[in-house]
């Protein structure tokens, strides 16, 4: 059967993060009873509802099936998880529906909402492929609209308001789904995409070869999770010095909390 969808048109008159709120429930991947779906909600609450990747993995299999295949359902204890999940979705943009680079935002820039606008702008670029006008949703904004470019100003307080709002307090829409409590930082780490073997080797140099790409497929990956490592240190960290810094304007009389908490 069919999937019903609300609406498939993005309504007109709306600020841009509303017209992409809209076009991510016409996909069905934002549930109704979702705080970034309320009437009174904010381009904040859009922000946290994206800051993990979730919707975003969604977004590109509900366009692509299976083109996000793995997809951490609550990362919201680690940032680890939630970078995963957006650069699978960044990563599935360029492979499977041919944007540039240009049109892409750093994971970071979401994560940390420190340019939300960029989110925004890939998310409408994504919109005007043809693999999702070609299943009947309307872009944003829309060709003929003449719609004017986004107040950036509009984004300008959303990183501040991120250090205060971790992602673990906000509902997850997907909490009802089943998945693996158990799975380890560890071996997401070290795991890469084995290189299929040949079904036949009829010679010293394709084996020679499959040796070799297995290899540099190995080390992409320690590479890849070495910078994200690199990352979640380092932003742990910046957020220590932050509170601690605080602490010590302060007078130096609250300080012992921000130990506690970290």
């Amino acid at each position: 059967m069919a999937r019903r969808h609300r609406s498939r048109r993005v309504p007109s008159g709306q600020e841009e993060w509303q017209m992409a709120r809209s076009w991510l429930s016409s996909l069905g991947v934002l549930p109704d009873f979702h705080r970034a779906s309320y009437p009174t909600a904010t381009v904040f609450d859009l922000a946290q509802s994206l800051r993990d990747g979730v919707l975003l993995c969604q977004v590109a299999n509900r366009l692509r099936p299976n083109s996000i295949p793995d997809i951490n359902m609550k990362p919201q204890m680690s940032p680890f998880y939630c970078l995963k999940n957006i650069r699978n979705f960044l990563t599935a943009c360029t492979r499977d529906f041919g944007l540039t680079d240009e049109a892409l935002f750093d994971a970071n820039e979401l994560f940390d909402v420190s340019d939300f606008a960029k989110v925004i702008k890939t998310l409408s670029v994504l919109s005007h492929t043809q693999f999702a006008i070609t299943a009947g949703f309307d872009p944003f904004p829309p060709e003929d609209s003449g719609h004017d470019i986004q107040d950036e100003d509009l984004y300008s307080n959303l990183e501040d308001l991120a250090l205060n709002r971790d992602i673990i307090d906000e509902e997850n829409p997907y909490d009802a789904v089943t998945i693996e409590e158990d799975t380890k930082i560890y071996e997401d780490l070290v795991s890469y995409q084995k290189v299929p073997k040949p079904e036949r080797q009829t010679s010293i140099e394709e084996k020679r070869k499959y040796v070799v790409a297995e290899l540099l497929e190995t080390e992409k990956s320690y590479v890849e999770a070495l910078k994200m490592i690199q990352e979640d240190l380092s932003r742990i960290h910046t957020k220590f010095v932050g509170k601690l810094e605080k602490g010590c304007n302060d007078g130096g009389m609250y300080i012992s909390p921000v130990f506690l908490e970290f």
